[in-house]
């Protein structure tokens, strides 16, 4: 029995460690209205966090927790979101597709859905006194302060600009 019972403290002790690195976090509220000689009403909001974080990646779960069980569809995943910077390299992923369904124009009241999941993959090089940068959309910044004057000029396919 004094085996099981270390061994369930080690145990313990070990899943402590590994959570070194993840804040939870949240907030609830809870209004209630006697509404005099009527029917009384209750309402509450109930919302929770985990950020877990290791070296430059940052891993974020939201999520709303109106039900009153796992099955019920007032609890809802909001976000889940992974950021990481490897070198000059930044990623971000949106992870989570909430999926928006939007009015038709179709006749009959149909309607489509649209994805909002996404990736953004950039790149931050400095050289000399110049920054090149690439985003998502394959445009290509270069962007420096020379005497004072801040230039910026954006490389993209058939609208190049300057600022």
């Amino acid at each position: 029995m004094k085996k099981l019972i270390a061994l369930s403290a080690v145990a313990v002790m070990a899943s402590s460690a590994a959570m070194a690195d993840v804040a939870i976090s949240g907030s609830a509220s809870v209004t209630y209205d006697d509404n005099g000689a009527g029917a009384s009403s209750t309402s509450y909001d109930a919302d929770l966090s985990i950020v877990g974080t290791t070296g430059a990646t940052t891993l974020t779960i939201t999520m709303d927790l109106d039900g009153s069980s796992a099955a019920n569809d007032n609890i809802t995943l909001t976000g889940v979101d992974l950021t990481t910077t490897i070198g000059p390299v930044t990623i971000a992923a949106d992870m989570l597709d909430e999926i928006s369904i939007e009015a038709s124009t179709v006749s009959g009241g149909q309607r489509t859905e649209s994805v909002d999941t996404s990736v953004t993959v950039s790149l931050d090089v400095p050289i000399g006194d110049m920054t090149i940068g690439l985003d998502n959309s394959g445009d290509i910044t270069l962007t420096g302060t020379f005497s004072g004057v801040t230039i910026a000029h954006t490389i993209k396919d058939g609208s190049d600009k300057t600022v």
